[in-house]
């Protein structure tokens, strides 16, 4: 049937954008911590008594500082908050190695960590002059292993340079130019690896169920189910109704829009107040674009978004309703809205309960409705887009907007 063939075509073209999407984000997500957390999958290597050999084979790395591997604060990182600026790192420099080969490397330890490397550091001292307490203090650190930042690295050298008299030709043989940097591997980027895989599996299952056409079948079975001819009927309403954007269409009885891979049947006479929006887009407070849809709400106060191209086309929807019935609210205002939300008896009083949809007699609508060209919605309501009076039969609102009669505010809604 021509109505199924569509909604399949359009599910399946949304479909597609849908995995392009998917694959973009979820794979971006995949490559950019797909790597680090296999690294903590694996588990971090303890590297406090290992050999140099395997240190340098060793890419997430466990290390116990105490007063026997470390040497003592090479470098400080700050962060700036305003004018002012804190330490947020500490490089200290560490032992590592077998008796066989024995070298200094770095470990970059976060600030919160620097009364416990204070501590380490006194016992340090107390043992080197040969007044050690006994005592042991110890912090186990955990992250990548990776090279030193270039000034860090300038600094490290130097320390050991002038601390333990070593001309710059030997450092090469009691240096690794390695830290392990606290922190920087964690769950969050097993979090967001594992992000990446599901992103794209919605992806891909989207686009499975779009093309095997599971949720089309289950749209035509509803609809066999209501009894014979109904489909027809449905059908028939589809074929005649009047396309807007890519993704809607007004019959006289139904208004339809494809919400992803999904059919959405909307009965026009549940529809009770309908409205543009236009949404402003910002990015860092700056605006970026605007996008335009309008808003129906039915007589369970359920909401549908039904998208537009434009703020034209947004209004010539709403003069579509105005032209075919006089059972729904047209426009919007904050006494409206007020009135919706505390005493929705009353709304429906405005239009909904004052008239029987599909008795309005404007043979003029009638017949406009009838010359509609799948979209060739130009002439809706006489060029005339701006309906302050759209309910022309009923504009006596009083109580639904403190004496206001005309929706004046319809294009400035942002809701």
């Amino acid at each position: 049937m021509t109505m199924f063939k569509e909604i399949k075509k359009r599910a399946t073209r949304n479909a597609i954008l849908t995995l392009i999407f998917c694959m973009v984000a979820g794979g971006f997500l995949f490559v950019c911590f797909g790597k680090d957390a296999l690294t903590y999958l694996k588990g971090a290597t303890d590297i406090t008594e290992a050999s140099v050999a395997k240190i340098k084979d060793t890419d997430y790395a466990e290390i116990t500082l105490d007063k026997y591997n470390l040497y003592g604060c090479y470098s400080e990182q700050y962060s700036k908050s305003g004018s002012s600026q804190t330490v947020s790192d500490y490089y200290y420099l560490v032992v590592v190695g077998d008796d066989n080969d024995m070298r200094f490397m770095g470990v970059k330890v976060k600030a919160k960590n620097r009364s416990k490397l204070k501590k380490i550091e006194e016992e340090y001292t107390a043992m080197d002059n040969g007044e050690d307490t006994g005592t042991t203090t110890t912090l186990k650190i955990k992250g990548k292993l990776t090279k030193m930042e270039s000034k860090p690295y300038v600094h490290f050298k130097q320390t050991i340079s002038q601390s333990y008299d070593f001309s710059y030709s030997e450092l090469d043989s009691v240096t690794l130019n390695l830290m392990v940097v606290d922190g920087t591997v964690n769950v969050g980027e097993l979090v967001f690896c594992l992000a990446g895989v599901v992103i794209i599996l919605v992806g891909i299952i989207t686009m499975i169920v779009a093309a095997s056409g599971v949720t089309v079948n289950k749209f035509k079975n509803e609809l066999e189910s209501r009894g014979p001819g109904y489909i027809d009927y449905v059908e028939q309403d589809f074929i005649n109704a009047v396309k807007f954007a890519k993704t809607v269409r007004i019959g006289r009885e139904f208004t339809f829009l494809i919400k992803g891979t999904k059919c959405v049947m909307i009965p026009n006479n549940e529809i009770v107040w309908a409205y543009p929006v236009k949404t402003t887009h910002r990015t860092n407070g700056i605006k970026t674009g605007s996008t335009h849809s309008v808003k129906l709400l039915n007589n369970r106060k359920k909401a549908f978004i039904l998208p537009a191209d434009n703020a034209d086309q947004a209004n010539d929807i709403i003069a579509l309703y105005a032209n075919m019935t006089d059972t729904i609210v047209l426009g919007y205002d904050d006494g409206l809205n007020g009135l919706f939300a505390r005493n929705f008896d009353e709304f429906l009083n405005i239009a909904y309960k004052n008239h029987i949809y599909g008795d309005k007699n404007n043979q003029y609508a009638n017949d406009n409705y009838n010359n509609y060209d799948n979209g060739n919605y130009d002439n809706v309501n006489n060029g005339n887009n701006n309906y302050d009076n759209v309910n022309n039969d009923n504009n006596n609102y009083d109580n639904a907007n403190n004496g206001n009669n005309y929706y004046d505010n319809t294009n400035n809604t942002t809701m």
